[in-house]
């Protein structure tokens, strides 16, 4: 699915947009020695610190469904491996990347 795929750089965009004004609150606060912009960056930071937290903590907890979702995403590759040049390039680069890797299996 062309749109699973695409949803990862826009998260990553997302997160350098959302990294980068947290950034501007504190080089700006500690430039212009402004303390609103420095509480701003600080609350910032301690929700991104939190939402860290709960990120590592979901993955714990959700650790067998994503493992389950991202078996069944690489194996129905497979099917179109013959016909189709990028999947055949992306796992032919995980094999030889990680040469303990066979397949989805191990």
């Amino acid at each position: 699915n062309n749109q699973t795929w695409s949803s990862g750089p826009a998260l990553i965009i997302t997160v350098g947009v959302i990294v980068f004004v947290i950034a501007f609150f504190g080089c700006a606060g500690a430039f212009w020695q402004s303390r609103p912009f420095l509480y701003t960056f600080s609350v910032l930071m301690a929700i991104m610190f939190i939402l860290t937290i709960v990120g590592a903590i979901l993955v714990g907890v959700y650790k067998k469904q994503i493992e389950d979702h991202l078996l069944s995403s690489m194996n129905s590759t497979m099917a179109n491996y013959s016909n189709d040049d990028t999947i055949k390039k992306t796992w032919d680069s995980m094999q030889k990347d990680f040469p303990k890797c066979c397949g989805t299996i191990g």
